[in-house]
């Protein structure tokens, strides 16, 4: 497996291999989702950047995408309370009764800060984004996080993180977002 685009066949000279498929007794498409990409970045993406404690509230956008629904698992067997986003009441009773998510907000069906601020009365404390926002112009209605940013993240993280919080690039720049950690995913962006 590697980066070797959209199709049936590619040639390479093994530099853009990245993961040799080694399990036999597993469906390949397991290697395309949950052990390729998708899974690695959402294990990555929510345990290294967003770094969850069992007992945060963790909020997910794109929550019933092959990502998102990842995520969501994740942060569950965290011990963290999950709340995700996603577009259609389909979508939303797939995340609470399929993925597990504590609760699902259909975006679609009404006013998504007051949704955010009912699901989330103490805050949210990590914002895993797959899609470069909320996708609404202006502040991202994300109640503040009670105890973001006091996490030792890697150097590289927290240039990124207060880069992005300052306005200096693309995503979370609300006031409303500071204080919370930040992570996303490439998809979308």
């Amino acid at each position: 497996m590697g980066m070797l685009g959209w199709q049936e066949y590619a040639i390479s000279d093994g530099g853009s291999v990245t993961r040799k498929v080694k399990e036999k007794d597993l469906p390949l498409s397991l290697s395309l989702g949950i052990l390729g990409l998708n899974g690695v970045t959402a294990y990555f993406g929510l345990l290294e950047i967003g770094q969850p404690r069992s007992g945060d509230t963790v909020v997910v956008s794109t929550a019933a995408g092959a990502v998102g629904s990842a995520v969501g698992q994740i942060a569950r067997l965290m011990g963290c309370r999950t709340v995700g986003l996603t577009g259609g009441a389909v979508k939303a009773k797939l995340c609470r009764e399929e993925f597990g998510y504590d609760e699902a907000i259909d975006y679609k069906a009404g006013d998504l800060a007051e949704a955010l601020s009912a699901s989330c009365p103490r805050g949210v404390d990590v914002y895993f984004d797959n899609t470069a926002g909320l996708g609404a112009p202006g502040p991202h209605p994300l109640p503040r996080g009670h105890r973001g940013g006091d996490r030792k993240l890697p150097r590289r993280h927290r240039r990124a993180l207060s880069r992005r919080e300052s306005g200096q690039t693309a995503g979370p720049s609300s006031p409303l977002v500071n204080g919370m950690n930040y992570a996303g995913s490439s998809q979308g962006r």
